[in-house]
């Protein structure tokens, strides 16, 4: 008998391996790469191309993720060129360099704890050389109707000096000269000052005022920087042709900022060669007629 209990009581004591329930390893979140695209498919050499994107990643499972920016190289390989954390939004960006001509391919990888391998798919760079600045001093326009006034000069240079300034102060890169759309700018201003016409460049309405004129976007053809050509003008009203050039270039660059989409214009960084033109004109008891012309490659 007391072999017997002793055997009952060993194939009657629980096991606690055996009871406790095996715990499934946790799974692995899939993410999606959406949105990703490049600030410019056809980068000059010198200037940035960004890389952007979102992870998306179900609300549950938001934790701390890399990603990885690659390249394929020439023996169709991929390299790691730069490593981010995806921001708390699901965004990333990656600024590259263009260092060189050609085409370039780039993707990126993201990683992380439970998460499982995720490879976004491909997008491509072509870079090209930048050209040389053009300037050439062409004549292609109508003789000045306005004989400018001695201080118009001194207008266009104290306005051309605020806008320098202001663009520094918000980070945007210089900008150049060009001798070509320095006589267009000074053109126009004079024929806005002559028709008393206050009016784009480009607007339908010079048809009325004529043949012989030229819009910003034909002018100085092979001349000056022509992928994006862009105009501000302002019609200064109450100074008189004896008032301080300073007075005059404040009340014009306060009328200028005032309007958003002229505001951009003076603020506008497209591009890596880009240069800016300003032309002044006086129109007797009607005031003062500016322009600032920009063009960019």
């Amino acid at each position: 008998m007391v072999g017997s209990a002793a055997v009952s009581l060993v194939m009657t004591s629980p096991n606690p391996a055996a009871a406790r329930p095996a715990q499934a390893a946790p799974s692995a979140t899939t993410v999606q790469v959406k949105n990703l695209g490049i600030s410019q498919a056809r980068p000059v050499v010198g200037s940035t191309v960004a890389v952007t994107g979102r992870i998306a990643v179900p609300r549950q499972a938001r934790t701390a993720r890399t990603v990885t920016l690659q390249t394929k190289t020439t023996s169709k390989k991929w390299r790691t060129v730069a490593r981010s954390h995806v921001k708390g939004n699901g965004t990333f960006r990656f600024a590259r360099p263009v260092t060189t001509t050609g085409r370039r391919t780039f993707r990126v990888v993201v990683t992380g704890k439970q998460t499982k391998r995720t490879v976004s798919r491909s997008v491509v760079v072509n870079a090209r050389a930048a050209k040389a600045p053009a300037v050439r001093r062409v004549t292609p326009f109508p003789a000045a109707p306005v004989v400018p006034l001695a201080g118009s000069s001194a207008v266009r240079d104290e306005l051309g000096r605020t806008v320098v300034t202001y663009r520094a102060a918000h980070g945007r890169r210089a900008a150049g000269t060009n001798v070509c759309l320095d006589d267009w700018a000074t053109y126009f201003a004079d024929r806005m000052a002559t028709t008393g016409f206050f009016v784009h460049s480009g607007a339908p309405d010079w048809r009325v005022q004529g043949p012989g004129h030229v819009r910003l976007q034909i002018a100085c053809v092979d001349q000056a920087p022509d992928v994006v050509r862009q105009e501000a003008i302002a019609h200064v009203t109450d100074l008189g042709p004896d008032a301080a050039p300073s007075a005059v270039a404040a009340a014009a660059f306060a009328e200028l900022t005032s309007w958003w989409a002229h505001d951009d214009v003076l603020l506008d960084d497209f591009g890596s060669e880009r240069v800016m033109s300003v032309g002044v004109a006086h129109r007797a008891g009607d005031g003062w007629y500016v322009v600032i012309a920009f063009a960019a490659a």
